[in-house]
């Protein structure tokens, strides 16, 4: 183990000044990435939630989906998901968590956040691991900005605060449009945001690259397409609706955010249709 001091001051650099000048650069970055990680994460743990602003196409919920869905596949934290529209004035942590996870109605607050910092611990809790990760509760609470009532999540933040001590296995995530905190900076807790750049946390056409890769897709010398997706969203979309297939030609308009939605839609219905035979997809609802 050694950091980039270490290296600076090593006897070894002057003979091999190379090798050592491409490691200070890693290191370089390695410092540079946990230095931004340890404020955004808060490590001396006085702390027990995030907030992330970014605007629509940011691939906040696609994010906090994907995110949820890696730790119930490798058991290292427990997700609860949380939909801001469905609650309102008069909801409290434990009705919401009860009605989003679907379980009987007579927990209270205290006895529901003991059960899933334990439940998370259990689950988490594997001999075989190489490296151990304290397991937490993730509580991820989706769309603040789409909810009736700002005030009323506002609040439930600030709620959070008191269940630091008490409970510190869990932990809180929420995701908003940045409009919905225009003033965050004035908030005592302003050191818990993080804005999402404009075309989501990572470059887009790297995020294209190793999309197409994962779902088998192969554009050929339709490089067009890459600059055309506009958003993270419209990469995963993409990818949903043309998984396995090589495309030769396709219009340029198909890969506009509200023509995903269109096709993603109608590849659902004839899902709908192959499960459900005799019925004609959503269509039928109608």
């Amino acid at each position: 183990n050694c950091c980039l001091r270490d290296v600076k001051d090593s006897p070894l650099k002057f003979g091999k000044y190379f090798h050592f000048c491409e490691i200070e650069k890693l290191l370089e970055n390695i410092d540079d990435e946990f230095l931004e990680l340890r404020h955004l994460l808060n490590l001396n743990n006085d702390n027990n939630r995030i907030i992330f602003l970014g605007m629509q196409g940011t691939g906040k919920t696609t994010g906090i989906v994907a995110e949820a869905a890696m730790f119930l596949s490798n058991r290292i934290h427990l997700p609860v998901i949380i939909h801001a529209k469905d609650f309102s004035d008069g909801d409290t942590w434990a009705s919401m968590i009860i009605s989003s996870l679907g379980l009987e109605t007579n927990w209270n607050e205290i006895e529901l956040f003991e059960a899933l910092q334990n439940a998370a611990f259990l689950r988490g809790y594997d001999d075989n691991r190489r490296f151990f990760v304290e397991p937490k509760c993730v509580i991820m609470v989706d769309g603040v900005d789409e909810s009736t009532s700002w005030k009323f999540w506002k609040d439930k933040i600030n709620e959070t605060d008191t269940f630091l001590k008490a409970f510190p296995r869990i932990k809180f995530v929420f995701l908003s449009r940045p409009y919905v905190f225009s003033e965050y900076h004035k908030l005592t807790y302003r050191n818990i945001f993080y804005s999402l750049p404009i075309t989501g946390d990572g470059k887009l056409e790297e995020v294209c690259d190793k999309y197409f890769s994962a779902y088998k897709i192969d554009i050929g010398d339709n490089f067009w397409i890459k600059q055309n997706l506009k958003s993270p969203e419209a990469v995963k979309l993409f990818c949903d609706i043309y998984r396995g297939q090589k495309i030769t030609t396709l219009p340029q308009n198909t890969v506009v955010l509200t023509e995903l939605y269109k096709a993603k839609i109608t590849s659902l219905e004839e899902c709908y249709s192959t499960i459900h035979t005799g019925v004609k997809g959503f269509k039928a609802i109608h």
